[in-house]
């Protein structure tokens, strides 16, 4: 029976051995793709200098699976096509899926308008116009109002308008600075519209309390040697770039371009996507980050930060060789090559 029925168990064997090796032979093709692929990927990272986190973005593992599924001969997007269309398209896609969604909620729970203004290096005065509601917050547009911030009844009229654009029935409050010229803004607003509240922006009126308190004696000394920190990375502008984009400082640059170059709207479009992306993320990841604890604040910008994941921040601590407790320090302090001491221009040595 069984030369019959029994199967050839070497023949099956040998079949089976087969399929290992071509299952062996593929996975070793893919590694090697694989590892070709990363490396043309990590490569232009390189050249761009792009931060080495946004491997982690939803947005970037969405690229390579639509990638895979074209398949073999995918042409890239071109200048024009970055820059022109598909820079349409995302405003669009912006405008019609979350923003749509923010105004929903607008019209249930009402809505904050938020007017956060800077001055510039050129002494232009900049204001960004933000919604906030629960569903999170949205950029609306960036405008230059250097015409608008000599008077309160100007920045009024600029206000009302905003109120107007987002709709009179969902703004329940306008929040700014408080200077004075904004001061009378807010009160012609809630005036003229009564259902309408105008309120101070915290962070204004901390900062104001931050600066009487280092007016005082006890801490006035030791400001005074942090301004000197801040003087010398001022006198040096690769330095200050990279704390600006670092998050050390607000970094309005994008802004300014805004108003200073002749294509204004695809400049503006492109903040608009920008930052109404960056706003969707952040609310869409509420339940995952705290907003107050510092350890979540991403510091894993290895171009800017100047050092990988898990490096230690004081080198001279390291151990020349494993297993010895001799330490860079240590050698540095004997050969005379530590780094000499940095003084700031308003600074004197003295022997």
């Amino acid at each position: 029976m069984d030369t019959y029925f029994a199967p050839n168990v070497q023949k099956n064997i040998e079949s089976r051995k087969g399929k290992e090796r071509q299952t062996t032979i593929n996975e070793a093709y893919k590694k090697e793709l694989r590892e070709k692929a990363c490396m043309t990927i990590t490569d232009w990272m390189y050249d761009a200098a792009i931060p080495f986190n946004i491997v982690n973005y939803s947005s970037f593992k969405k690229m390579l699976d639509l990638v895979g599924q074209y398949g073999i001969g995918l042409k890239g997007p071109s200048y024009h096509e970055v820059r022109v269309p598909f820079l349409k398209k995302a405003v669009d896609s912006v405008a019609n899926d979350y923003i749509k969604s923010c105004e929903t909620e607008w019209a249930k729970y009402g809505c904050s308008l938020m007017a956060d203004g800077w001055t510039d290096k050129r002494h232009m005065t900049l204001i960004n116009f933000l919604v906030n509601s629960p569903k999170g917050s949205i950029f609306i547009k960036s405008v230059d109002a250097s015409d608008y911030a000599k008077t309160g009844e100007k920045i009024f009229q600029l206000l009302d308008r905003f109120v107007e654009r987002v709709g009179e029935a969902t703004v329940v409050q306008v929040v700014t600075d408080s200077v004075s010229n904004n001061v009378l803004a807010g009160k012609l607003l809630e005036a003229k519209r009564s259902h309408l509240y105008w309120t101070p922006c915290d962070a204004h009126c901390v900062n104001l309390i931050l600066e009487d308190i280092g007016e005082l004696p006890d801490f006035k000394a030791t400001l005074k040697k942090v301004m000197s920190v801040n003087t010398y990375i001022y006198v040096r502008p690769d330095m200050v770039n990279m704390l600006s984009a670092s998050g050390c400082e607000r970094n309005w640059s994008v802004f300014e371009q805004i108003h200073s170059k002749k294509r204004k709207q695809r400049l503006n479009d492109l903040v608009f996507v920008k930052y109404n992306r960056a706003l969707k993320l952040w609310y869409d990841a509420r339940d995952k980050i705290d907003l107050i604890s510092l350890t979540d604040i991403d510091d894993s910008n290895e171009w800017l930060m100047g050092k990988m994941d898990g490096e230690s921040d004081n080198e001279e601590d390291e151990l020349i060789f494993e297993g010895d407790d001799l330490t860079w320090d240590v050698v540095a302090r004997a050969s005379g090559a530590e780094e000499p001491e940095y003084c700031t221009r308003g600074k004197t040595l003295h022997p």
